[in-house]
């Protein structure tokens, strides 16, 4: 039969709460005691477990709030809170991490992956990778921002952390394929299409410098030790109905004075 235990209901008043816990401990190198909640097993073919459910009440303004949460520590570190699907003979469940969905006229929730700040030490990284697979296929990764119907597509920014340091460089951003036995994998940098008129712009530049030089900016294919290099091509795209796109390679400009502009090169390669 089933179990029930619950408080009993409040018409002018505070609901009662409900708490279940563990005993404490004053014994040297001693953990608490232990709390479980496991739904029943099912043996019966093509059974499924029992479910686990935590749901916070319902509410007219809003709802309630969940929180899970690790232990404290007054010494070292606090405890770890691990969400993993359980192991299977044949494949492990999947695991979503979402927010409901809104009413007609409202927004959805927003999902926050932070690690906490600190202010005496490193904060913690955060790590976004799928499984390593032994003789199959490495799962893929995607992000991807949600289509709208109205206003500009939503955005995603990708930006390495500052530093207050004194003579320290900010963080870097790295978007490298993968390696390959026979060929690497390939890095695609594309603007979006325009169904009724223009594509998106493509700009890649370095920052401002305000008291010193400008970052440089290469565009080079990879050294061969023992084959031939890439090539390196710059053009603009052909047009049917429409001119097409110019070309142009400029240095920059001075102010200053007795200082000459910026030299342009054009050079074949040498042969040794």
């Amino acid at each position: 039969g089933d179990v029930m235990v619950g408080s009993g209901a409040a018409t002018n008043g505070a609901a009662g709460d409900i708490s279940i816990m563990t005993g404490t401990t004053t014994l040297a190198s001693t953990t608490g005691g232990m709390l479980t909640l496991q739904g029943g097993n099912s043996a019966g073919a093509t059974s499924v477990g029992g479910p686990v459910s935590i749901t916070a009440g319902d509410g007219t303004n809003e709802g309630g709030l969940v929180t899970l949460q690790s232990g404290t520590s007054s010494g070292q570190s606090t405890g770890t809170i691990l969400i993993a699907t359980g192991e299977g003979d044949v494949s492990s469940g999947d695991l979503t991490i979402r927010t409901a969905n809104a009413a007609t006229t409202g927004r959805t929730g927003s999902l926050t992956l932070s690690s906490g700040t600190t202010l005496i030490g490193d904060s913690g990284s955060l790590n976004i990778g799928s499984g390593l697979a032994t003789q199959g296929t490495g799962g893929s990764i995607s992000i991807t921002v949600g289509d709208g119907n109205s206003g500009a597509g939503g955005s995603i920014t990708m930006t390495a952390g500052k530093t207050r340091g004194t003579g320290l460089a900010g963080g870097s951003v790295t978007i490298a394929g993968g390696q390959g036995l026979q060929t690497g994998g390939a890095v695609t940098i594309a603007s979006g299409a325009g169904t009724t008129t223009s594509s998106g712009a493509l700009s890649i530049t370095t920052a401002d410098s305000g008291k010193g030089i400008t970052g440089a900016m290469i565009f080079s294919s990879g050294i061969a030790s023992s084959g031939s290099s890439g090539d390196v091509m710059v053009g603009s795209g052909a047009a049917t109905n429409g001119a097409a796109g110019d070309i142009s390679i400029m240095t920059g400009t001075t102010t200053l004075a007795s200082t000459t502009g910026g030299m342009l090169t054009l050079q074949g390669g040498n042969s040794a």
